[in-house]
């Protein structure tokens, strides 16, 4: 693996819709070898991570009291992979309820 790679993202979330975190390579999946996720939201929020919106492909429900800092991480020894898009289709993170801002950080690499 030649290419490893990091993304970070401060607001994550603030609405309903997901956003797109990798775009899309022609013919080629997203392969997330590790991920962090905080926030400090207090309502039960339930994040994923989807292939191009419509196929949800990781998930977890979090939720912070009293404003205290909660979150996620976890990580593997590339080339193993926690999960993947689909072939020439975007990784997005997605927030399901109550809106919150997260902070995300991904590593990852591409490949067929």
């Amino acid at each position: 693996l030649n290419d490893l790679q990091s993304t970070y993202f401060s607001t994550q979330g603030n609405n309903s819709t997901g956003q797109v975190i990798v775009s899309s390579v022609a013919a080629q999946r997203i392969k997330v070898y590790a991920y962090s996720i905080t926030s400090t939201a207090q309502a039960i929020n339930t994040l994923s991570f989807a292939s191009s919106l419509a196929n949800p492909i990781w998930g977890m429900q979090m939720q912070s009291m009293s404003s205290g800092i909660v979150g996620a991480n976890l990580a593997v020894t590339p080339p193993a992979w926690l999960f993947a898009t689909a072939a020439a289709e975007a990784l997005n993170f997605k927030v399901t309820g109550t809106t919150g801002t997260y902070h995300l950080a991904v590593s990852y690499f591409v490949e067929a």
